[in-house]
């Protein structure tokens, strides 16, 4: 879901100027009695706490969100809800529910042709099977998920699904595909921060893949800075390198590892 006004704020990482407009339009909403606009409102501060970390007011206010929709009969908006749920449970590592909540919204999704609820819905489940190590899952939801993002013409998508498929090749030790999706990713475009993150930090894990740690160093420090630049427009930027590689991004077990042995034996070299 994007759009204009706290859409276009959020999509930029100007997340307390989307705030703050998206939470006026919740008390107008409220005021009115309006539950699908004030659900919709709810739903786009779950997405703008999920980013920044705040996992437990995330799923309050999805889960809030869903119920403004539950009372208006409104099916789109609850499958959205519970696709939102569904991630912040993959973050705390929930993975059995995350799935099982993902797959639900998918059939709703499915039964009312909405394809980038379908999309995310398959994203997120290519997501759940990296990190349980069923590669077989990961992929069959990688390439839906990416041929959706392609149909509809989505650069983040776009993007991201390409990157599930490099970190796919990555686990299979795959290095000639993976530096080829990596080419491939460096030429879209795209605004907003988060993907320009998992790029980053998936060249990182490339680059430890091939034994040149200092050039991850150089990409998890570069994914860092994005959310420097993002602060300095009202965002509130993490405070380590290891916070943007741990917290932010969403990332893979195998990545995790990566990034923890790099951070420690930077750690041990500055010491010594």
């Amino acid at each position: 879901m994007r759009g204009g006004g706290g859409e276009s704020s959020f999509s930029s990482a100007d997340y307390e100027s989307a705030r703050l407009t998206i939470q006026s339009g919740e008390r107008n909403f409220a005021a009115l009695d309006q539950p699908v606009g004030r659900g919709q409102c709810l739903l786009l501060l779950s997405w703008i706490e999920h980013s920044e970390g705040t996992t437990d007011r995330s799923r309050r206010l999805a889960q809030e969100a869903r119920n403004e929709f539950e009372r208006a009969g409104y099916r789109l908006g609850t499958a959205q809800a519970d696709v939102s749920i569904a991630h912040v449970e993959h973050r705390l590592m929930n993975f059995h529910s995350s799935e099982g909540g993902a797959f639900e919204a998918l059939q709703t999704f499915d039964v009312l042709r909405t394809p980038r609820g379908q999309a995310a819905c398959d994203r997120l489940l290519a997501m759940i099977g990296i990190d349980t190590d069923d590669l077989d899952m990961a992929e069959l939801h990688t390439d839906r998920a990416h041929k959706l993002f392609v149909k509809m013409g989505d650069p983040w998508g776009v993007m991201e699904s390409k990157l599930l498929f490099c970190q796919l090749a990555l686990i299979r030790l795959q290095h000639e595909r993976a530096r080829a999706l990596i080419e491939e990713c460096s030429r879209i475009v795209v605004e907003e921060a988060e993907a320009k993150q998992h790029y980053l930090l998936t060249c990182a894990w490339y680059e430890h893949s091939r034994k040149r740690e200092e050039r991850a160093f150089e990409y998890i420090e570069a994914a860092a800075d994005v959310f420097a630049r993002a602060s300095a427009r009202g965002t509130t930027p993490p405070s380590s390198s290891q916070t943007v590689a741990l917290r932010l991004a969403r990332a893979r077990s195998q990545q995790i590892e990566a990034w923890r042995a790099l951070l420690n034996d930077r750690a041990r070299r500055k010491v010594s």
